[in-house]
């Protein structure tokens, strides 16, 4: 269920292209208080805003993690081949998710995050795993655990809002404050037009990536409390067996 967009608004960059302008009004408090200081300088956007991130995207931040695990001993040939093995898995992914390969990032993450963790976990799972959910049919469930594989996949989907970021162009304090001074000091149009919408998808990554950190701190708190009480109830029962004693017989 979406928090924000409830009202079903078109987002900045329909408008722009269909109308030729964009909404700016003041976003709810509850959305501010997720955003960094920075990038609350303008609190005006549409919180219908969105953007796209192609599996493509997904599949390469997966190829190079792969590459990394292997401490600079793969050649381009062997990782050519990793990509193209991996190009079954996202055919797999069509056939059985339901869901496409371009994944649409909201204020509301939540939902986008349920389809790209699975996608992850399913391009990073060994080869016997792949093959028996092929056999059933299956894709991996989108939560995240305290492990391994659940630190491994945050990783990953962090390395591809970097690379979104870091492609974005511009610098996020500096647009945000150029917004903010733009009833004082008017931009040309079209980059008060370009501005906020970039302004939008450096909030969206934000959201996006502290999302990310937090079902990872969650699941690590879980499996330590989990562990923690399985240890307290095995240290309970061995304290019971070791403390019961027989009477001695009476002589």
């Amino acid at each position: 269920m979406r928090k924000y967009n409830t009202y079903g608004g078109p987002s900045n960059s329909y408008l722009l292209r269909r109308y030729g302008h964009i909404d700016a009004l003041p976003l709810p408090p509850v959305l501010l208080k997720k955003l960094s200081p920075e990038l609350r300088t303008w609190p005006h956007g549409n919180i219908a805003d969105d953007f796209e991130i192609s599996g493509q995207d997904v599949l390469e931040a997966v190829v190079a993690h792969w590459k990394q695990t292997r401490k600079g001993k793969t050649t381009e040939v062997e990782k050519t081949a990793h990509r193209d093995a991996l190009l079954e898995r996202v055919d797999r992914w069509l056939e059985a998710s339901g869901f496409g390969d371009t994944f649409v990032v909201e204020y509301d993450v939540d939902e986008v995050l349920d389809e790209m963790i699975p996608f992850v976990k399913l391009l990073i799972m060994d080869s016997a795993t792949f093959e028996a959910g092929k056999a059933k049919q299956k894709i991996p469930k989108s939560k995240i655990d305290g492990d391994d594989e659940g630190k491994q996949v945050v990783r990953i989907l962090k390395t591809v809002l970097n690379t979104q970021r870091q492609g974005m162009g511009g610098d996020a304090k500096a647009i945000l404050s150029a917004l903010e001074k733009h009833a004082t000091e008017p931009l040309p149009l079209n980059q008060y037009h370009a501005y906020a919408i970039k302004a939008a998808i450096y909030r969206l990554l934000h959201v996006a990536e502290k999302a990310l950190d937090d079902k990872l701190k969650d699941a690590i708190k879980s499996a330590q409390e989990k562990a923690k009480s399985g240890n307290s109830k095995k240290r309970s029962h061995t304290d019971n067996k070791g403390g019961s004693s027989k009477k001695p017989k009476a002589k």
